[in-house]
C-alpha cells in the first residue's frame, strides 16, 4: 500500500482525478448545450463521450493500482530486463549484386563497390558490427 504514496504515484493520482473532473465538467457542459435552442443531438453525444472517457480513465487507473499492488509490474520489468537485447534470430541477407560498368557511371560503380564491401564485412562479423 505504501507503493501508492510515492511522489510518482501521487502525481499520477492527482492527474487522474483532475482529468476525470475535467472530463465530467466538459460532459456536463456539452449536455447543457444540447438542451439549449441551438443544441443538437451531436452535443448530447459529445456529452456522453466525455463521460465515457472519464470512465475509461478510471478503469485504467484501477487496473494499474491492482497491478502495482499485486507486484505484476515488478515481475514484468524483471523479465524484460532478463531478455537478451538482440533479435531472437537473424534473417539471412539477400545475395544481390549490382552490375554497373565503370564506363557507364564511374561514381555509381565506386559506390556499389563500397556497399558491397560493407555487406561483406557485415556477413563476416555476423551482423554484430555497430550494435551494442
Amino acid at each position: 500500500m505504501r507503493k501508492l504514496f510515492t511522489i510518482r504515484w501521487i502525481g499520477f493520482h492527482v492527474l487522474t482525478i483532475g482529468c476525470v473532473g475535467l472530463f465530467s465538467v466538459l460532459g456536463h457542459w456539452q449536455w447543457d448545450v444540447g438542451g439549449t435552442h441551438r443544441g443538437t443531438l451531436r452535443n448530447y453525444m459529445y456529452g456522453v463521450e466525455w463521460w465515457v472517457f472519464a470512465v475509461i480513465l478510471l478503469v485504467l487507473w484501477w487496473r494499474l493500482l491492482r497491478q502495482e499492488l499485486s507486484g505484476e509490474a515488478k515481475t514484468a520489468q524483471a523479465s524484460a530486463a532478463a531478455r537478451p537485447k538482440g533479435p531472437r534470430y537473424r534473417a539471412p541477407a539477400p545475395q544481390i549484386t549490382a552490375h554497373v560498368n565503370d564506363a557507364e557511371d564511374p561514381d555509381m560503380a565506386e559506390y556499389n563497390r563500397y556497399l558491397s564491401s560493407l555487406h561483406q564485412q557485415d556477413l563476416a562479423t555476423g551482423g554484430r558490427r555497430g550494435r551494442r
